[in-house]
């Protein structure tokens, strides 16, 4: 990669450059997902002519975090959980500003559709991943998938596995660390696009 080109970089490779102390990864971070931040501060009901504020206060925190981000740990869950709670934040610190006219009851209803939107959100991604991971399971080999099958749903051990099948445990080992890394590959591939 050439020097202070990061455009090839992966998330997680520009906070790990980050982390050590190169500046241009973070503008190379920030250009990549400031677009993205403007548009989920304004979903969560920042107004927009604060929208402005709240990013620059969400870069500000990230910069002021980096020395928490784990290498290889996934990127943008960790970026947008700081993203998230900087909206959070900035909408309890002004929210009685912005609803002046506005009763408790109404401020409590607001909260509780707020809640409810982002335990949605969440289960829409426990969702999608579980899908993911069902399509990853079904792109595997039969072998394979039955040793999944026996592992997780049945709770076999690969002694039991190895008296069941009549193969060592070790070649069982290593058939089922294969199809893990297989299920990770297609999971990554899925993340990325």
């Amino acid at each position: 990669m050439i020097e202070n080109d990061y455009s090839l970089a992966t998330d997680e490779e520009l906070l790990n450059f980050w982390f050590e102390g190169d500046k241009a990864a973070f503008d190379c971070f920030f250009k990549r997902h400031v677009l993205k931040v403007c548009s989920y501060v304004l979903k969560r009901g920042v107004p927009r002519n604060d929208m402005n504020d709240v990013v620059q206060e969400v870069f500000m925190k990230l910069d002021k975090n980096i020395h928490h981000y784990e290498k290889g740990r996934k990127a943008l869950p960790w970026f947008f959980t700081i993203v998230h709670n900087t909206c959070i934040d900035w909408l309890r610190k002004n929210m009685p500003i912005i609803n002046k006219n506005i009763n408790l009851g109404e401020c409590q209803i607001f909260i509780k559709c707020e809640r409810e939107k982002i335990i949605q959100e969440e289960e829409d991604w426990k969702e999608e991943k579980f899908e993911q991971v069902k399509i990853a399971l079904n792109s595997l080999k039969l072998k394979e998938r039955n040793l999944f099958e026996m592992r997780h749903n049945d709770g076999m051990s690969f002694k039991e596995m190895s008296n069941k099948i009549g193969k060592s445990e070790t070649a069982l080992r290593k058939a089922y660390e294969r199809a893990l890394k297989t299920i990770k590959i297609f999971l990554e591939k899925k993340s990325k696009e």
